[in-house]
């Protein structure tokens, strides 16, 4: 320790090597910032940025490039430019790193393949997917076609070609690999050419004559070779199909020979293909392909994570190198649940590979590199910038020639000739070459195309190039594929471009005379001359046509009747595919499916179009707020809840208007993402902490920035206010909580946590506490007001991710990367329970303002939201998202819950509200309207009867009087009392107004009473029991009055009809018996049904009743005539729930199959099947107005759906709103020419 008043001197620094790498030229520049900054020891340094001084002296050190965000604080505390430096530290992470791997690891290969797909050759290196290879071949074994469907960036042609092929080869049996092209039949007989030694060309004939000649070749060709071998024919983006052969019946006839000749009796054949998921429907379209697709399948979802880690580990130990801990940890967390990040992840582990050091791939070459993100984009712009001009103008041309404008899909690749280029061009060679090297193209002997669809995406440039482009790249296709055509064919007239079309070439051609080639300006050429030609002959035919006319006016009515029968049945087909797409999406892109859902009730209401309709409206969808320009990292409600504010990794705050989902204000100022935003409590000021380490204030009313709290931070995650508002607490990246005061702006004090890093903290309600989660995977509580530590919980070995406190203060809540969450009792310290999670480092969490609720940010794979139940550790739903969701934040009512999405949005759903859940969990059994409507009655497993405020959407009250599970329940007339049968043989009425228990009745014999019915005058009430008994109960003087025996077995379910005079039962023998209620008579027995009645109903008027069983039927009967009216099929289980609508024109019924399903019993059809439940459906009941329908299930959930589908398509899209883009619509729906089905009605 030095003495007082004596200078510490500091520590000389080791002499820096000789070899003026870029390194120690960095390490040097350091050291002299420092000497300018006036030589400050390390020790000064650290408090000044609060690293370590250890962690500061190496990076000036010269043995190792330090990480990007330590370089930055070295010179933030030594005053240099942060900008200087990064731009500095990115220049010498390319280049240091790759010289500082060793002579012996720079001349090995890559084990990485980057953008291509891995092929035959790359077996040894291809790992991650062993199961999903056993999975094929399984399948392939055991069926003769397989399509394998999967996400352009999945890995589907990987997965072919280095996982099945050598599986087949090591087989023993013969494949046959192939793309489609533009000319399928033509590439499969190139490839039957080599296996069978026949020539190409006569192939092609006998290709082209018979769908069966492909069979016929692959019985020839194994001839000599055992039966058990087969040909297993590959063929690998069978998309090209669809975007390349414009010939619809070339591309009819290869499907044609393909299902032939896995289908055909004696084949030897086995058929599979990978397709690009967004081309399912077009597969769809084709009704054979349609079958054989539906029969065998296989979606090729993305990696899990240990799939990703060892996909990216393994390469890297084959050659002998080891990935970082902390890079493993970076790659898996930006890849996890990323559909099409895979040629990115290859490309950036590529890029990384070149940048390592010795025998490691580190975190800081990854950095350098730009990640998955934009490691392509980098390597692609690096490579056009190196470019001359007139390289670059053939690059953009190349480049666009390269793309296959989508339509109603993505754009995809395109296979490009070399005739369609310059060749005479010596640039053009140059420029092929270029970027074949740095592997953005791929070249073979005759074709140049991109590595991979994933350069269209990623790649701003090459995006913005397509996007502005777009309609002139359709117009180029049509040309060049018509040209190529007209010269094939020796200059088939018939072939050249005529009218609109050769106007719209001719257009183009002069737009981009450089990019036009000799063959299709010869093309066009010819094309305009045969054009003049026609225009004199029509000149001619004109006096003609006029005499025509008459003759067309005369069979035009009957064309027109036609035309319209044909639009019509068009317009049901289109709206079905939509509805279809609505329903996939609909758990993941909401405001999407409800987009489409809409336009496809408003082409034509078909079932499936109106059941989307009504599912979408009976979501948990609130609203999505647009306007982050990146990802949203904070979300956070005001404390009166009609606002939210959020931060983002676009550097600004913003705050929205919660009801009208608008963006009202915009805060600006930090220079880095901001990570975190919270509201104080009194809601008039907004704090935030970023990547630029500071923290700042800014006033929610007047819109302007109060002041900057703290810079030199280092990167802070997380921010809050104390709950008297006085205080602000911030930590991140240091491990150390910084706290100001609010008023003032000062900053109170710096609280080291003795932490790598602060992943969260939070105050106790009563504020007297902080507490925090540490890297570490400690919990840590702190006195707020003497700054010191009081306890420290051991809470999550691999590191503590968020922490929260309930409402009470009572419990902690903490997540960690350990898959769980962990609840704590404050004042024992002890752990109160542990719940798994389906994902690892759940970012936030938070409480629901009763606290018995859950909400979790990272639903499956990290996507989406979690509820849980806290009592019964229950997942009660999941909310989920297209995308990884890492901001969660509760509404101070607890009916919304808000989460970012992977589009840079905030999505809002609703906690309570057409489905109704009651805590602890119990699984529902029956469900009652009162007469008015008002109150809806549910039976519970647990006993009780819960009352809910239909109009408030909340429980308002709990009956008890049995811990036996209810069943069936009723309200009387008059709304005052609630009747529910129980398993234990008795019958129980409440009194709804006092909510009281009237009365238990006793006499049935048997353990379950499964049903009750109130008269409609309410003096009688009817009980069925499996002691086989009808009873009939005075309900004035709670005694029974009747007791009917069943003539067979025991009854099911019992109800009265509308005029009081006869009650119907059904029973387990399928049989429905009416009984006179006076006399105590069998009046009718109503045979049909083949399994037990589990349901019944009477239409209102009463000449009909309605059955449900489990045979899977909905049945009608006559009452009258007491005959059968319809059978009603279409449930795939028993079905149990059944209700008529007030007007007598709908019923209900929910089943087993988890469906509710609307008849229509007019015409005997099903006119929609409502999808939300996740178990049985058991109960269902009309409002009396008839425009909502409750359900009941054991996935203890009541829903309410509401049932008028024009008022549903109104209030959808009011919901969904106007931010989906042109294009956006363009993937959506295979029809571009559609407006979204909101626009008209925003």
């Amino acid at each position: 320790m030095a003495r007082e008043g004596v200078t510490p001197v500091p520590r000389p620094e080791r002499s820096l090597d000789a070899d003026a790498t870029a390194l120690t030229r960095f390490a040097a520049d350091l050291r002299l910032l420092r000497q300018k900054a006036g030589t400050p020891t390390y020790r000064e340094l650290s408090h000044r940025v609060h690293y370590s001084a250890t962690t500061l002296c190496d990076a000036a050190g010269g043995k190792k490039l330090p990480s990007l965000a330590v370089a930055l604080a070295y010179v933030r505390a030594c005053g240099g430019d942060e900008g200087e430096w990064e731009q500095r530290w990115r220049a010498v992470a390319a280049e240091s790193n790759t010289n500082g791997a060793s002579a012996e690891a720079t001349a090995t290969e890559s084990p990485y393949v980057g953008l291509a797909a891995f092929g035959t050759a790359d077996a040894d290196r291809f790992f991650g997917r062993e199961c999903l290879v056993d999975n094929l071949t399984c399948q392939l074994r055991s069926g003769r076609f397989l399509a394998l469907f999967g996400a352009s960036g999945a890995g589907k042609s990987s997965l072919l070609r280095a996982g099945l092929i050598p599986q087949l080869q090591d087989a023993g049996w013969e494949h046959l690999l192939l793309t489609p092209g533009a000319h399928p039949l033509e590439n499969c007989a190139a490839q039957l050419a080599r296996l069978t030694g026949n020539t190409a060309h006569q192939l092609y004939l006998d290709l082209d004559r018979d769908e069966r000649a492909l069979h016929r070749v692959v019985l020839q060709a194994l001839t000599d070779r055992p039966q058990s071998v087969d040909l297993v024919l590959i063929v690998d983006q069978f998309e090209e199909l669809f975007t390349l052969c414009r010939d619809d019946a070339e591309r009819d006839r290869f499907v044609a020979m393909l299902l032939a000749a896995a289908e055909a009796a004696n084949s030897r054949a086995r058929v599979v293909l990978g397709v690009r998921a967004d081309f399912y429907g077009r597969c769809a379209l084709h009704p054979g392909l349609a079958r054989a697709v539906n029969a065998g399948q296989l979606l090729l979802g993305p990696m899990s994570t240990d799939e990703l880690r060892r996909a990216i580990t393994q390469p890297a130990a084959r050659s002998g190198c080891t990935v970082e801990g902390a890079l493993l940890a970076q790659l898996v967390a930006e890849a996890a649940g990323r559909p099409g990040v895979l040629p990115l992840l290859s490309h950036a582990l590529r890029e990384t590979w070149a940048r390592r050091r010795g025998t490691a791939l580190t975190l800081t070459g990854y950095q350098a590199t730009g990640g998955i993100p934009h490691a392509l984009a980098l390597t692609a712009e690096r490579a056009y910038q190196d470019l001359t001009e007139h390289q670059r103008e053939i690059a953009r041309s190349l480049f666009l020639r390269a793309v296959a404008p989508g339509e109603g899909t993505e754009d995809t690749k395109r296979r490009i000739g070399l005739d369609e280029l310059d060749t005479e061009d010596p640039d053009t060679a140059a420029v092929v070459e270029a970027l074949a090297a740095t592997r953005l193209l791929t070249v073979d002997t005759d074709t140049v195309e991109l590595s991979h669809e994933a350069l269209i995406t990623s790649w701003p440039r090459l995006r913005r190039w397509v996007e502005t482009n777009r309609e002139g790249l359709r117009v180029h296709r049509r040309l060049t594929e018509a040209a190529q055509s007209w010269a094939a064919t020796g200059q088939d007239a018939a072939l050249l471009h005529r009218g609109s079309r050769l106007a719209a070439a001719q257009e183009w051609a002069r737009d981009n005379p450089t990019a036009v080639t000799a063959l299709e300006r010869a093309f066009l050429d010819a094309s305009r001359d045969v054009e003049q030609q026609r225009g004199r002959r029509r000149r001619l035919l004109t006096v003609l046509g006029v005499l025509l006319v008459l003759l067309a006016v005369a069979t035009s009515v009957v064309a027109v009747h036609q035309r319209r029968m044909v639009e019509a049945q068009h317009r049901q087909a289109q709206s079905r595919a939509l509805a279809a797409k609505a329903m996939a999406i609909l758990g993941v892109q909401p405001e999407a499916a409800v987009r489409l859902a809409t336009r496809a009730f408003r082409l034509s209401p078909t079932r499936e179009a109106r059941s989307a309709l009504l599912t979408a409206d009976s979501g948990p969808f609130a609203a999505r707020l647009v306007g982050h320009t990146d990802r949203v990292t904070g979300v956070v409600f005001s404390p009166d809840g009609n606002q939210v504010a959020t931060s983002s990794r676009d550097r600004t705050v913003r705050l929205w208007d919660r009801g009208h989902r608008r963006e009202v204000a915009r805060f600006q100022g930090h220079t880095d993402a901001v990570q975190d935003v919270a509201f104080s409590p009194d809601g008039t000021l907004l704090a935030s902490v970023g990547d630029d380490g500071t923290a700042r204030l800014w006033s929610a009313t007047e819109r302007r920035e109060v002041t900057v709290l703290g810079t030199g931070l280092g990167q802070v995650y997380r921010v809050r206010f104390s709950p008297d508002g006085r205080l602000v607490a911030g930590a991140g990246q240091t491990g150390v909580v910084h706290l100001w005061d609010v008023g003032s702006g000062a900053r109170v004090t710096d609280v080291p946590t003795g932490s790598t890093g602060v992943n969260d903290l939070a105050f106790s309600p009563d504020g007297r506490t902080l507490v925090t989660a540490g890297a570490d995977g400690k919990v840590r509580l702190w006195d707020v007001e003497t700054r010191t530590e009081t306890a420290a919980i051991a809470a999550h070995g691999n590191g503590a991710t968020s922490v929260t406190f309930s409402p009470d203060g009572h419990l902690l809540a903490t997540t960690g990367f350990d898959w769980t969450i962990r609840l704590w009792d404050v004042d024992t310290r002890q752990e109160r329970t542990t719940i798994a999670t389906d994902f690892g480092g759940v970012p936030r969490i938070a409480f629901s303002p009763d606290g018995q609720v859950l909400a979790t940010a990272g639903g499956g794979g990290g996507k989406g939201i979690n509820l849980w139940e806290i009592s019964s550790r229950r997942k009660i739903t999941s909310l989920s998202s297209d995308a990884l969701t890492s901001a969660i934040a509760v509404s101070p009512d607890g009916a919304t819950v808000a989460g970012d999405s992977g589009d840079y949005s905030v999505r809002l759903w609703h906690t309570r509200g057409t489905a109704l859940r009651s805590s602890p969990f119990a699984a529902f059994t029956g469900v009652a309207f009162s007469p008015d409507g008002e109150i809806l009655a549910t039976g519970r497993t647990d006993g009780t009867l819960r009352l809910w405020d239909v109009p408030a959407r909340r429980e308002i009250g709990v009956l008890t009087g049995s811990d036996r599970p209810l069943g069936g329940v009723a309200f009387s007339p008059d709304g005052t009392t609630v009747a529910a049968g129980v398993q234990d043989g008795t019958v129980q009425l409440w009194d709804v107004v006092n909510r009281t228990e009237i009365v238990t009745l006793r006499g049935h014999g048997g353990p379950v009473v499964a049903g009750v019915a109130f008269s409609p005058d309410g003096s009688l009430l009817a009980t069925t029991s499996t002691d086989g008994t009808l009873k009939l109960w005075d309900v004035a003087r709670r005694v029974e009055v009747a007791t009917i025996p069943s003539p067979t077995t025991h009854f099911t379910e019992v109800k009265f009809a509308p005029d009081g005079r006869t009650v119907a039962t059904a029973g387990e023998d399928g049989v429905v018996r009416l009984w006179d209620v006076d006399t105590h008579r069998e009046l009718a027995i109503l045979h049909g049904h083949t399994a037990p009645i589990l349901g019944m109903e009477f239409r209102p008027d009463g000449r009909v009743l309605a059955t449900a069983g489990a045979d899977q039927t909905v049945r009608t009967w006559d009452l009258v005539e007491h005959r059968e009216l319809a059978t009603l099929t279409g449930h795939t289980g028993p079905v149990e729930g059944l209700a008529f609508s007030p007007d007598g024109r709908t019923v209900a019924s929910t089943g087993y199959d988890r469906t509710v399903r609307l008849w229509d019993t007019v015409n005997q059809t099903e006119i929609a099947t409502l999808s939300g439940h996740t178990d049985l459906v058991v109960g269902a009941e009309f409002d009396p107005d008839g425009t909502v329908l409750a359900t009941t299930g054991l996935d203890g959930t009541t829903r309410l759906w509401r049932l008028d589908a024009d008022q549903s398509a109104v209030r959808l899209c009011r919901l969904a709103g106007d931010n989906l883009t042109d294009d956006e619509w363009r993937r959506l729906t295979p029809d571009a020419q559609l407006d979204p089905g909101c626009r008209s009605a925003d």
